[in-house]
């Protein structure tokens, strides 16, 4: 993942976990969905959610590496 892409991808984090009320809604559902297509359409989701676990300094950007590396591996994704 490229450095301007792991940036988007980290704000994209932090605005659909946001618990305090401070990002609008839209932009959260926006965020949310942003998300939901990473984990849908990229091949190799383990590769960016590896390289964003190391980098961040985000405990939800971690949360979400290892959450979304659960859901590939118990869907088969990490295999072969």
């Amino acid at each position: 993942m490229a450095e301007d892409d792991t940036s988007h991808f980290e704000r994209a984090v932090l605005y659909a976990f946001d618990a305090s009320g401070a990002v609008d809604a839209a932009l959260k559902a926006r965020a949310t969905a942003y998300l939901d297509g990473l984990r849908a359409q990229r091949a190799r989701v383990w590769a960016d959610c590896a390289a964003a676990f190391e980098s961040t300094r985000h405990d939800v950007v971690r949360f979400w590496c290892l959450q979304t590396l659960n859901q590939a591996r118990a869907r088969g994704a990490l295999c072969g």
